[in-house]
C-alpha cells in the first residue's frame, strides 16, 4: 500500500525540480480524495526476441520480436473523503495506463490507457455509513506495438529499439556484433503502470459542486529475452579477379566493409588553439551502396566536452568498391581549454564507427560498428603580438580566445611573432639614411628600432644610456617620432 502524498506538495516538487510525474511520488491526490491505490498482481512481464535467419551469414542476421501482446494484471482501490451534506462524496470512474498519470499533468506521461474497474469506498451521508465495493484483480491485454511512442521516451517500450541500443553499447565497449547476436541474452528495463480516478461532491439538485482527482504510479519490470544464433559466422572476404578493362568479373556482391582508416593530415599538431584541422576517412571493401560514419574522441585531459563523445557524424556517402570505396574528409576543431594546458602535450584517441546500406537494401544497418582507431597528439602554444605603431613597446599575448594581456593592448598594425631571446647591446647605432633624408646606400645595414635625436647634442653632452634593451626586428625602415632632446650637464 503506497503512502498518502498531498497533491499540492507533490505537484510543486515536480514542477520546481523539472522531474517527471512518476518521480514526484507514487500516490498523488487532490482535495476530496483520501487515497487512490494501484496494486500490480504481477511485477515482471517478458517479451521474446529471436535471430530468425537460421543461417551463418552475419550480414543476413534478422532479429524479430516474437511477442505480439502483453497482459498486465492489477487491482485498485479508491477512498473518497467523508464530507458532510445531503449527498455523498461519490467515486468517479477510473483509467489504467502504461506510463505515469498525474492529477496536474493528466495523461502527459501515459503511452496507452484503458478503462479500469477500481474498488471504491465512500461515506453514504443519508445512512451515516461507509459503503465499500472491493476491487478484484483485472487482466489488461495490450498489443505490444501500442506501447511505442517516440515522443515519450521515458515511458514507451520498444523492445527492438532497446535491444539495438544494448548491442551498440556492447560494441562501443569493445565487443562485436557477431558475439552479441550469437549468445542468448536478457535485458531488463523499468517501466510504470498507473491509475487515474477521483471523487465528486453533489448538491441536492445532483449538481457537481466539487471534483478531486488521484493517481498512483507503480513500477514494473519489462524483461527482454533474446534467443541467439550460435551458427553465425564472420563473412569471408570474396576474392575476385579483374576482367577486361580492369572490370571485376564477380556480378552482384553484397556490400561488405573490409578496411577502414582515420588519418590526420597533420601527424601531430603544435600551434594556436582553437584550430580547425582536417582528417581523412577511407573505407574499402566489396559491393556498392552507401555508408555513413561517426567519429568519437577521447583524450587524457580532464575537460569533459570531448571525453568519450561524438565529435563528427557524416551524411550518406556513396560506396563503390571497384572505384576504391569511399574516401572523404572531415574537420575537427582542436579546443582551447585553458592557460594551464598551454605547452602541454595532450594525447587523443579517435574511433571510427560505420553503418552501411547495400545497393539493394532500403535501410541502413541498425547500428554503427567500430572499424578503426587512431592515436594522435597536439600541443597548444601561446601566441605573442608586438605592436608597431599605436602605443610604443606594446605587447599583447593571444591566449587563443581573442583575449589580450600585458601592456599596450591597443597596438595598431600589430605583428604576431614568437618571442626569441635578444642579446642586449649598448653600442649606439647611427640613424638610417632614410631617417637622415638621404638616399638609401646600396649595402645599408638593417635598421634598428631607435629614434633619431631631435637636434645635435652639444660637444660635451653626456654619453647616451640604454636602460632597457630593445628586441631586434627585421622591419622596413620607418620615420621615427622625434625624441625629446637630452639636457646637458
Amino acid at each position: 500500500m503506497s503512502k498518502f502524498t498531498h497533491a499540492v506538495l507533490a505537484a510543486s516538487i515536480a514542477l520546481t525540480a523539472g522531474v517527471s510525474p512518476a518521480a514526484a511520488g507514487n500516490m498523488i491526490v487532490q482535495d476530496g480524495v483520501q487515497s487512490a491505490d494501484l496494486t500490480p498482481a504481477q511485477s515482471v512481464y517478458t517479451v521474446e526476441l529471436k535471430e530468425m535467419s537460421g543461417g551463418s551469414n552475419l550480414n543476413a542476421a534478422n532479429v524479430q520480436v516474437l511477442t505480439d501482446k502483453v497482459t498486465f494484471r492489477a487491482s485498485g482501490m479508491l477512498v473518497c473523503e467523508k464530507i458532510t451534506g445531503i449527498r455523498p462524496n461519490a467515486p468517479l470512474g477510473a483509467d489504467i495506463g502504461f506510463g505515469a498519470f498525474n492529477p496536474t499533468f493528466g495523461d502527459a506521461g501515459v503511452v496507452h490507457k484503458a478503462k479500469f474497474d477500481i474498488g471504491t469506498k465512500y461515506y453514504y451521508n443519508s445512512q451515516n455509513k461507509w459503503v465499500t465495493s472491493p476491487g478484484a484483480v483485472q487482466n489488461w491485454e495490450v498489443p505490444l506495438n501500442s506501447l511505442k511512442n517516440a515522443g515519450k521516451p521515458d515511458y514507451e517500450f520498444d523492445a527492438l529499439k532497446i535491444f539495438n541500443a544494448e548491442m551498440q553499447k556492447f560494441i562501443d565497449n569493445g565487443g562485436t556484433k557477431l558475439d552479441f547476436l550469437k549468445q542468448d541474452r536478457v535485458i531488463e528495463v523499468e517501466r510504470f503502470l498507473s491509475v487515474y480516478t477521483g471523487c465528486r461532491k453533489l448538491n441536492g439538485k445532483l449538481e457537481v459542486t466539487k471534483l478531486g482527482y488521484g493517481t498512483d504510479v507503480e513500477p514494473i519490470t519489462m524483461k527482454i529475452k533474446y534467443k541467439g544464433n550460435p551458427n553465425l559466422l564472420k563473412p569471408a572476404i570474396v576474392a575476385v579477379t579483374p576482367g577486361g578493362n580492369n572490370q571485376v568479373n564477380a556480378g552482384y556482391q553484397p556490400l561488405k566493409i573490409t578496411y577502414a582508416a582515420i588519418t590526420p593530415y597533420a601527424p601531430s599538431y603544435v600551434g594556436k588553439c582553437p584550430a580547425n584541422l582536417k582528417f581523412r576517412v577511407q573505407i574499402k571493401g566489396q559491393g556498392k551502396g552507401h555508408v555513413k560514419f561517426r567519429v568519437h574522441g577521447k583524450s587524457d585531459e580532464s575537460w569533459l566536452t570531448e571525453n568519450l563523445t561524438q565529435i563528427y557524424e557524416s551524411g550518406p556517402r556513396i560506396f563503390n568498391a571497384p572505384e576504391g570505396g569511399t574516401d572523404t574528409n572531415f574537420f575537427y576543431e582542436v579546443p582551447f581549454s585553458g592557460q594551464d594546458v598551454l605547452n602541454k602535450t595532450i594525447n587523443h584517441q579517435f574511433r571510427l564507427a560505420i553503418t552501411w546500406k547495400d545497393e539493394k537494401a532500403n535501410t541502413y544497418e541498425t547500428h554503427y560498428q567500430t572499424f578503426a582507431t587512431k592515436d594522435w597528439k597536439r600541443r597548444c602554444t601561446p601566441q605573442v603580438s608586438v605592436g608597431i605603431g599605436g602605443q610604443p613597446g606594446g605587447v599583447s599575448f593571444d591566449n587563443g580566445q581573442g583575449g589580450q594581456g600585458g601592456q599596450g593592448g591597443n597596438n595598431a598594425g600589430g605583428l604576431t611573432i614568437q618571442t626569441q631571446p635578444v642579446t642586449p647591446s649598448l653600442k649606439k647605432v647611427a640613424p638610417s639614411a632614410a631617417q637622415r633624408g638621404e638616399e638609401k646606400p646600396a649595402r645599408a645595414a638593417p635598421a634598428r628600432m631607435e629614434t633619431a635625436p631631435a637636434e645635435r647634442a652639444p660637444a660635451r653632452a653626456a654619453p647616451a644610456r640604454q636602460t632597457e634593451p630593445a628586441p631586434m626586428l627585421q622591419l622596413a625602415p620607418r620615420t621615427a617620432e622625434p625624441a625629446p632632446a637630452r639636457s646637458t650637464r
